[in-house]
């Protein structure tokens, strides 16, 4: 697929997981806010309608592919807080993890989960930085990501001897959310050391 991230008839072209036709065109701005989000509950309030229109229930649809270029896209040019890359590389975590929707399926689009991983494939340096990143949210998700794109990678291997030595700084409010977080981080660190992620 062609991106022209810019322009809103592209958007507007594309199916989503709303019943919204004009649901799509929305992407980028809500993209943006997301990942500029300064507070867990902005973070969450913009993941919710982001989620509504690329995937639901793990059922990917075609705009995620463009979505997930997009993020990194914005990333790349220094746009986000902690807060807001965490929460959009964890939706981005959700589409390459999902399945194709029906509607994709049915419009012939079947190969739409392998083609969000091959955008992702596209940044994995970008990927790599981020896993340098304080936030333990972020490192979550990128390292979640470098799994996705292949667990038995060598570098990665090495990132996450490395990562399990480092202490990280929780940046999430709510104690009982950055103890999630710590301990799911943790228990992914592990999985891809012992070759059971996935």
């Amino acid at each position: 697929m062609h991106f022209c991230l810019t322009n809103v008839e592209f958007w507007s072209s594309l199916r989503s997981a709303s019943s919204n036709v004009a649901a799509a065109e929305e992407i980028p701005v809500w993209t943006r806010r997301l990942l500029q989000a300064q507070s867990d509950e902005e973070c969450v309030r913009t993941n919710l309608h982001l989620r509504g229109v690329v995937v639901r229930q793990g059922a990917v649809f075609q705009a995620a592919e463009p979505f997930v270029e997009l993020v990194f896209e914005v990333i790349s040019q220094g746009v986000g807080t902690g807060y807001g890359i965490g929460q959009a590389l964890d939706l981005v975590v959700e589409v390459v993890e999902g399945e194709p929707a029906k509607e994709e399926i049915d419009s012939g689009n079947g190969d739409v989960v392998e083609h969000c991983r091959r955008v992702l494939r596209g940044h994995i340096e970008l990927l790599y930085s981020l896993a340098e990143s304080m936030d333990e949210l972020v490192v979550f998700g990128a390292v979640e990501l470098l799994a996705v794109i292949d667990a038995r990678d060598a570098r990665l291997l090495a990132l996450v001897d490395r990562l399990d030595e480092r202490e990280l700084l929780q940046k999430s409010g709510d104690v009982y959310k950055g103890e999630w977080i710590h301990r799911n981080y943790r228990a992914l660190l592990g999985q891809i050391r012992a070759g059971a992620w996935g």
